[in-house]
């Protein structure tokens, strides 16, 4: 499974691996 990897607004990398 590959996790989401996402910016968040204060430009920090964000990984989800729901």
């Amino acid at each position: 499974v590959v996790p989401t990897i996402y910016t968040d607004v204060r430009g920090r990398t964000i990984e989800s691996n729901q």
